[in-house]
C-alpha cells in the first residue's frame, strides 16, 4: 500500500482551521483600479487587494491518475492577482501539481460556512482521499449614510441621524457589530452628547437591537433574514460638529469594519440683532418716486467652509403667509452674510406697509433646513401732510403753515419716532424763502403745538394715494426759493406775475399757507375751499376767493388729525 497525501492551502491557515472554522473572505465590491466599475464584475483589476491566495498540491509528486477541484458558486478562482484568466478547470495529474491561484469573493454566503474548497483524488486501487476549506464569503457596509449626510442644527439638544448598517451572513463574527463614534474634524466640540453617541431606534413599532449594557462598547445583533441594524447617532451641537460611525466586528473598531459617509451639523440662522429693524418706504425728493430703505437681513450659514449648499432661498411673508418675495442667494456658507432688500414684490412693485416676516431656507443634497422667520414691520412716511403750529406773538391769533417734505432717518423705530428725521417745508416770515431747513422738532419748538394735520381732502387709503403724494412733493419743491409777501400783501396767499396763469412758475411770493395750498392744489387735490372755488390754481377768480377767505387757521380748521407714518399706533 503507496502512502500519498493531497493538499488545499488556503491563505496558510492551518489544516485545523480550514475545515472547522474557515476563512473569512470579503466580497470584493470594492473599486481597487478606480474604473468606476464593481472589481468583482470586472475581469481586469490593476492593483486587485482583496484576493487569497491557493495553493493545491499532492505528495509523493508521481502520483497516477487525476485531481478533482471543485468549488462553490460564492467565489472565483484566477491565474493571477488581477484577475486577467479566471480559472474553470476542474481535473489535474501529479505532474500540473502543485499549482497556485487566487480566490476572490463573488457572491455573499448566505450562512457562515456555506462554501468549500475540495480537492479530492482516487487512487487505481480505489483508495480515496479529500482535502477542503470553508469558506464564508461576508460583507459589512453602510447603508446610510454613504455620502455625506447634513444635518439641520435644532434648536435645542443634540442633532442625530439614523444609521444602518448591514452584515451578511447575519451570523458571521458571532453575530455581533460594534458601534464607534470616530472624528474627522478638529472642530468638534469633543462634547459626548447627553446619554451617548448611541441610542436604540425604534421604528414603526420594531425595536433595532442596541445593547449598551457596555456603554463604551454598545453593539447590535444584525436582523436574521436581512443583516441590518439601525440606531440614532448622536452629535455634538455645534454647526460644523461631524463625525463618522464604524461598524466592526470587535470593540473600539477593531476587526473588520465598515465606515460611513460623514454626518456633519449645518445651520442657517438669521442674526436678529445685526438685520435693520423696521424697513421705511419714503418719496426720494430728487426722483419723485416711492422708494423703500434697503432693509439689510444678516444670516450665517455654518459650518462657514468645507461644503457648498445646493440652494439658498430668502422668503418674505405678508401677514397673512403670502410669498411676498423670493430670491435665489449667493449659495457660499459664511458668517454674517447680507442681504439687502429693496422692499419690492417680485413683479417689482414696492410692497404696501404693514407687517412682515423673512425666512431663509437651505438645502443640500436630501437635508433641507430653514431659519426661524424674522418679523419686521414696513413703515410708510406720510410726507405732503400739512402741518400747523400756534402764532403766540402779535396782535392777531392764528396759525403757521407747512408739509412734512422728507424723511432723513434710517430703519429704526427710534428713528422713525424722531422728529429730528423730519424736514418741514415753509416759508417762515418776512425776508424768508421757501426752504427745508427746519426739522419738525424745531418747527415745534416755537409754539404750543396742536397737532400733525392733514387735510380732510386726503383720502384715507394712502397706499393707493402713493402718486398723489408724490406730485405734493414734486409741487413744494418747484417753490422752493420762492419768497414771503410783502408786508402790504400779508393778507394775499400768493402773488401771482399779473393775472395767474395757473403754474407755479408763475407764482412771485407767497404766504406760509400758499406752500401746501399750491403743493395740493397744483395736483387737482382739494386742500381749502368751497365745492366750487376750492382750486386755487384754477384761474384768478379762485385765487382771489383764497386771498380773501383764507388764512393758516381756517386752513387748519378744515382738515383732520394723522399721523407721521403708517402703520401708526399709540
Amino acid at each position: 500500500m503507496r502512502v500519498f497525501r493531497i493538499d488545499v492551502k488556503l491563505a496558510d491557515m492551518d489544516e485545523g482551521v480550514e475545515d472547522q472554522t474557515g476563512l473569512y473572505l470579503r466580497l470584493n465590491d470594492d473599486d481597487d483600479d478606480s474604473d468606476t466599475e464593481i472589481d468583482n464584475q470586472d475581469n481586469k483589476v490593476i492593483g486587485e487587494d482583496d484576493l487569497v491566495r491557493l495553493e493545491i498540491s499532492c505528495e509523493p509528486g508521481d502520483l497516477p491518475g487525476n485531481f478533482t477541484l471543485s468549488w462553490g458558486n460564492n467565489i472565483k478562482l484566477w491565474e493571477r492577482t488581477e484577475k486577467e484568466t479566471e480559472i474553470t478547470q476542474s481535473q489535474y495529474t501529479s505532474e500540473q501539481l502543485p499549482e497556485t491561484c487566487y480566490v476572490e469573493g463573488y457572491n455573499v454566503s448566505s450562512t457562515i460556512k456555506d462554501t468549500e474548497i475540495k480537492l479530492s483524488y482516487q487512487a487505481p486501487d480505489d483508495t480515496q482521499a479529500e482535502d477542503k476549506a470553508k469558506i464564508t464569503v461576508w460583507n459589512i457596509k453602510f447603508n446610510d449614510p454613504v455620502i455625506t449626510q447634513y444635518i439641520p442644527r435644532p434648536e435645542t439638544g443634540n442633532p442625530y441621524y439614523i444609521v444602518e448598517a448591514q452584515m451578511n451572513p447575519p451570523d458571521a463574527f458571532d453575530g455581533k457589530l460594534y458601534w464607534t463614534w470616530q472624528d474627522p474634524s478638529p472642530s468638534n466640540t469633543g462634547q459626548n452628547p447627553q446619554g451617548g453617541f448611541f441610542q436604540q431606534y425604534i421604528e414603526n413599532g420594531y425595536i433595532w437591537n442596541l445593547n449598551i449594557s457596555d456603554p463604551n462598547h454598545p453593539f447590535s445583533i444584525p436582523h436574521p433574514q436581512t443583516g441590518v441594524v439601525k440606531c440614532k447617532f448622536y452629535l455634538p451641537n455645534g454647526a460644523g460638529d461631524d463625525g463618522k460611525v464604524v461598524v466592526s466586528t470587535q470593540p473600539n473598531g477593531k476587526g473588520e469594519k465598515a465606515i460611513s459617509g460623514i454626518i456633519t451639523v449645518v445651520e442657517v440662522k438669521i442674526e436678529t440683532q445685526d438685520c435693520d429693524e423696521i424697513q421705511v418706504q419714503r418719496v426720494n425728493t430728487s426722483s419723485f418716486i416711492w422708494e423703500a430703505i434697503p432693509f439689510k437681513i444678516t444670516y450665517d450659514i455654518l459650518p462657514s467652509s468645507g461644503w457648498t449648499p445646493d440652494e439658498v432661498i430668502l422668503k418674505i411673508f405678508d401677514s397673512s403667509d403670502n410669498v411676498v418675495f423670493a430670491k435665489n442667494l449667493s449659495n457660499f456658507p459664511g458668517n454674517n452674510q447680507i442681504y439687502n432688500w429693496d422692499g419690492k414684490d417680485n413683479s417689482g412693485q414696492l410692497v404696501i406697509y404693514g407687517n412682515y416676516k423673512a425666512k431663509i431656507k437651505v438645502k443640500k443634497n436630501n437635508s433641507t433646513m430653514e431659519t426661524e422667520e424674522y418679523q419686521f414691520t414696513v413703515y410708510q412716511i406720510n410726507q405732503g401732510n400739512t402741518v400747523y403750529y400756534d402764532l403766540d406773538k402779535g396782535p392777531i391769533y392764528n396759525q403757521h403753515a407747512g408739509l412734512i417734505y422728507s424723511y432723513t432717518g434710517g430703519n429704526t423705530l427710534s428713528e422713525l419716532q424722531d422728529d429730528g428725521n423730519y424736514k418741514i417745508c415753509e416759508v417762515q416770515g418776512p425776508d424768508s424763502v421757501v426752504g427745508t431747513d427746519r426739522t419738525l422738532y424745531q418747527f415745534k419748538t416755537y409754539s404750543i403745538f396742536r397737532g400733525i394735520w392733514t387735510s380732510s381732502y386726503l383720502p384715507n387709503d394712502i397706499f393707493q394715494n402713493r402718486q398723489t403724494r408724490a406730485q405734493i412733493i414734486r409741487n413744494a419743491t418747484q417753490l422752493i426759493g420762492k419768497p414771503y409777501v410783502r408786508k402790504v400783501e400779508v393778507h394775499d396767499v400768493l402773488i401771482p406775475n399779473g393775472t395767474l396763469d395757473g403754474t407755479i412758475d408763475d407764482i412771485l411770493r407767497l404766504r406760509c399757507d400758499g406752500v401746501p395750498e399750491v403743493s395740493y392744489e397744483n395736483s387737482a387735490d382739494r386742500l381749502f375751499g368751497d365745492d366750487q372755488r376750492w382750486n386755487i390754481m384754477l384761474n384768478q377768480e379762485n385765487l382771489d376767493y383764497h386771498n380773501h377767505y383764507c388764512t393758516p387757521l381756517n386752513q387748519m380748521l378744515q382738515s383732520i388729525p394723522s399721523v407721521l407714518y403708517l402703520p401708526y399706533s399709540q
